[in-house]
């Protein structure tokens, strides 16, 4: 299995974008409205955007495609808010499938502050946890809990 780290480097315009649309998403939600994709529309179109102008990231598709390797890639950014994306809607333009559908990837998301480029664990898949969080049922989206916050909380008792 091939181990990479890929630093999504975005601007302050894409990271206002993408917290604006995944906003968006969280509203339909609260709203007790079923998921529908063209909900989810606007803000897969920029997820994978991004991930396709992303070089290391495209580099690292076309080896899984060309070679059939399996590859864990862990992606790395400051805001744990733009980790917490479904980055696995974005489409990888030479498949054209879905990240998530892709057999031969895996993905992890990781703040950079926590982890060391040199010391990837290359002997078990990503760990996976589901966090389930609460909020006072008369909150609305805007006053909820931020569930990045309640994240960290859990993630640092581990």
């Amino acid at each position: 299995m091939i181990w990479k780290s890929v630093t999504l480097d975005l601007s302050t315009e894409q990271i206002a974008s993408l917290k604006a649309q995944n906003a968006k998403v969280i509203k339909h939600l609260e709203d007790g409205f079923p998921l529908r994709l063209n909900v989810l529309e606007a803000l897969k179109t920029e997820l994978t955007n991004i991930a396709n102008a992303t070089p290391e990231l495209a580099k690292t598709l076309e080896e899984v495609h060309r070679a059939g390797d399996h590859c864990a890639v862990q992606l790395l950014h400051s805001d744990n808010e733009i980790l917490n994306l479904p980055w696995s809607l974005a489409v990888d333009n030479i498949s054209g499938q879905a990240l998530g559908a892709v057999n031969q990837l895996a993905l992890a998301k990781c703040l950079p502050d926590y982890v060391s480029r040199k010391k990837l664990h290359a002997h078990a898949p990503p760990l996976k946890v589901l966090i389930m969080i609460s909020s006072p049922e008369d909150a609305d989206w805007k006053s909820r809990l931020s569930f990045e916050d309640e994240e960290f909380h859990i993630l640092r008792a581990f």
